[in-house]
């Protein structure tokens, strides 16, 4: 029995919102507009980027909190990534939108039995792979609870003692006989995909549309290549870079079409991967350009196959049993990169790719200029974001030396779960670095104080999280002689805004 059967609508009875200002809401605008269905506005979490999108308004996130009679709209969600579409939506139910159009977790894991999911797919599919209006009524979801659907676990496929399941990028690296061939920055210990590796630069400018070979990606990737040719006795010039440059972006525009027309694709060939401690991925043979591919378009997990073996020891019962215990049921607020929370990456996504990923980046910047002929062991890193550990284990992967004061329990148990032993912590004294600083407290009477007494007057480089509009943090630390280098990211999280900077003492 379908439980909306009295809330259902037609898409042209609703004013119409699209999620996602990028090419699939492009072309879901044109789909609309050749069925004379008139689109109000974009939505888009970096609206202030945006002037306008195809001469319609761009919205902020926070912007739809004060929407009236939430009833009358219906939400169109296009972002690429599939997998984070449920997210979205649940977040849109959580401020009073029932009507939309998205990709249903549930059905892209192979649930068959909710007409209402299916009737929103196909209603999804239409719009975005066949370029038409569905025909169907479209079912409210008043009365569906997308967080307590049925799930499946992370695993793709088993066959012959191997296992095909998604891996986030954080934990993907490069086997040492690629780093010194491809990696970006050899002071590094371990090669991280997403943060070293240039055919990922490479991607997300041409994603950007960007095809200059003095752009910053294409251009150290193109460095790259050259040497590798020059040391293989080729001949470099510039009907050399030429073809190289059409041959990557040949492959990007195939990888494109096959993402857009047959996305099983990526899962059908992907990568290999071989499981070491403490928790990361090398991955092994081809599919590495696949792999920076789906990260350039903003993927968090990517498909890989590995041995039962390693699955089972990334799995970590034990330690994945007191995880669950310390939370007692509830959602996790920062991303834990396990199968066991794999539907529930996505609210994280925005944690890697604005956070994460800039801060690593900014560091290896700034270890190739201000921190010039130091290795990256040699770089002391004082964390003291409350993130439940994601930032100060992310950087020890990559082998700084970190220091933090983190002993929550959380904390401790994710540690264990991914096989980081309490020696992985520096203590520093009074010899860092780099601080890092985050505090998602209402008001944090004593955090100035605290912060000044640790860090103002001994670390060259300080990366902040400023929420609520608080800003306490940010001029101490411009007033102890501190200036903005760059504003990593402006933005909301749980529903309350957020702004990242990195800044650098003179």
């Amino acid at each position: 029995m379908n439980p909306n059967a009295d809330l259902t609508y037609k898409i042209a009875e609703k004013k119409v919102l699209i999620y996602g200002a990028g090419d699939k809401g492009r072309r879901v605008l044109d789909v609309l507009t050749s069925e004379n269905v008139s689109v109000e506005a974009f939505i888009d979490k970096r609206a202030q980027a945006y002037e306008g999108f195809r001469g319609l308004p761009v919205r902020s996130w926070e912007s739809l909190f004060d929407l009236e009679k939430k009833d009358e709209y219906i939400v169109i969600v296009t972002v690429k990534n599939a997998y984070a579409h449920n997210e979205i939506a649940i977040q849109l139910r959580k401020i009073g939108f029932n009507n939309l159009i998205f990709m249903p977790l549930y059905v892209l894991k192979g649930g068959k039995d909710n007409e209402v999911l299916n009737t929103i797919m196909r209603a999804n599919t239409d719009l975005t792979d066949e370029y038409r209006l569905t025909s169907e009524e479209i079912p409210s979801l008043e009365h569906v609870d997308l967080s307590m659907l049925p799930r499946q676990n992370a695993v793709l496929e088993v066959f012959q003692g191997k296992v095909k399941t998604y891996i986030p990028a954080e934990l993907l690296h490069m086997p040492p006989a690629f780093q010194n061939i491809w990696c970006a920055d050899e002071a590094l210990l371990s090669h991280n995909i997403f943060i070293s590796y240039h055919a990922v630069y490479m991607y997300e400018e041409f994603v950007r549309g960007c095809i200059d070979e003095k752009a910053e990606g294409l251009g150290a990737y193109l460095t790259e290549a050259e040497a590798t040719s020059r040391r293989n006795g080729m001949p470099v010039d510039q009907g050399w870079k030429d073809n190289f440059i059409s041959g990557k972006l040949m492959a990007f525009q195939s990888m494109r079409n096959q993402l857009a027309l047959h996305p099983e694709f990526f899962r059908e060939n992907c990568a290999e991967v071989t499981f070491g401690a403490p928790a990361h991925f090398r991955v092994e043979g081809t599919g590495k350009n696949r792999i920076s591919f789906l990260l350039a378009q903003g993927y968090r997990y990517v498909p890989v196959t590995m041995s039962r073996e390693d699955y089972d020891s990334y799995w970590n019962e034990e330690a994945l049993r007191e995880v669950r215990d310390i939370m007692g049921g509830t959602r996790p607020d920062f991303p834990i990169s396990h199968p066991a929370f794999f539907e529930q990456y996505s609210g994280a996504e925005d944690f890697l790719q604005l956070w994460l990923v800039p801060v690593a980046r900014k560091i290896l910047e700034i270890l190739r200029t201000r921190f010039a002929g130091k290795h990256v062991s040699e770089i002391v890193c004082r964390d003291r974001s409350d993130d439940w550990g994601n930032t100060s284990r992310f950087l020890s992967l990559l082998g700084f030396r970190v220091e933090r004061q983190d002993d929550l329990p959380i904390t401790e148990a994710l540690d264990r779960l991914f096989y980081v032993s309490p020696e992985s912590w520096t203590r520093a004294g009074n010899n860092i670095d780099i601080f890092l600083y985050s505090d998602r407290s209402e008001k944090g009477e004593d955090s100035v104080d605290k912060v000044r007494e640790e860090i103002l007057t001994e670390a060259s480089v300080c990366f902040i999280q400023c929420w609520n509009g608080r800003e306490d943090i940010l001029q101490a630390l411009c007033r102890q002689g501190y200036s903005v280098s760059s504003r990593l990211f402006s933005t909301y999280w749980q529903e309350r805004p957020v702004t990242g900077y990195c800044l650098e003492k003179k």
